[in-house]
């Protein structure tokens, strides 16, 4: 007995269930010039008011940079059940989106590659290397004791692979609309009873939930992090024809956590 009591006592470290995450790479030249405003891009990061307060004053430049995307600056997106056709975003609209904005940043690794690229001019061949920033972002669900204390883990891991991965949903069509959830429904139609309860309930918060996620970190990435790397490259008067940033949706994070 007493040594089960001091095995309880010892600090351990503790297996925790799989947890759907977002792995980005940057892919930056290796160039002494860039360094400085790198590192300050990163740990500037980690000040979450800062990173909010840039994007805010930067929303009319922003949705110019990334009009292929006017839903990442709808601030009504998350009462819709259907995006309009035509989105016509105004700066206060995105200011309002970008107020909404959460972080998701606590971190990062770097490794280098070395690597031949073709430029856009035909014949060019670029030999140089790559400063790759590795950043995984994770969700700490508002919902997870919940779901934990129900026994439906696995329904809100579930719902977090539908809205993640799921390749057939067009841009206009939100994860949490009416449709979609009936979809989801067909698709686990032999669920057990709690498991479809828990759903039923849960399904739209979480599922807005997990989009905000994964719209706060592209806007962490594009609208922070790449911009500030594009910026010094025009402040430092050279040249970069591309800058390319590689994501992989549905990673499995798997967390062994030290315990009391």
């Amino acid at each position: 007995m007493a040594e089960t009591e001091k095995l309880l006592e010892t600090p351990r470290y503790a297996f925790r269930r799989g947890r759907r995450a977002i792995l980005a790479e940057v892919l930056f030249p290796k160039k002494v010039a860039y360094q400085p405003e790198i590192f300050r891009a990163l740990k500037g990061g980690l000040e979450k008011e800062r990173v909010k307060a840039e994007l805010r004053s930067a929303a009319g430049e922003l949705l110019q940079e990334m009009q292929e995307y006017p839903q990442l600056f709808d601030p009504d997106q998350y009462n819709r059940n259907r995006m309009p056709r035509h989105l016509d975003i105004s700066i206060e609209e995105a200011q309002r989106r970008l107020d909404m904005y959460e972080s998701h940043f606590h971190g990062w690794s770097m490794y280098e590659v070395d690597g031949m690229f073709e430029g856009v001019v035909a014949g060019t061949l670029y030999e140089e290397r790559t400063q790759v920033i590795r950043l995984i972002f994770r969700l700490d669900s508002e919902h997870e004791e919940t779901a934990k204390a129900e026994g439906c883990y696995d329904v809100l891991e579930s719902l977090m692979r539908w809205v993640m991965a799921e390749p057939y949903r067009l841009d206009h069509i939100l994860p949490w609309s009416k449709s979609e959830k009936n979809r989801f429904l067909k698709l686990h139609s032999t669920w057990p009873r709690h498991k479809r309860t828990f759903l039923d309930k849960h399904y739209e918060p979480l599922t807005k939930e997990i989009k905000k996620w994964i719209d706060d970190a592209g806007l962490f990435v594009f609208g922070y992090l790449v911009r500030r790397f594009w910026k010094e490259v025009l402040v430092q008067a050279l040249e970069e024809e591309e800058i390319w940033v590689v994501n992989w949706f549905n990673v499995n994070l798997n967390i062994v956590k030290r315990t009391s």
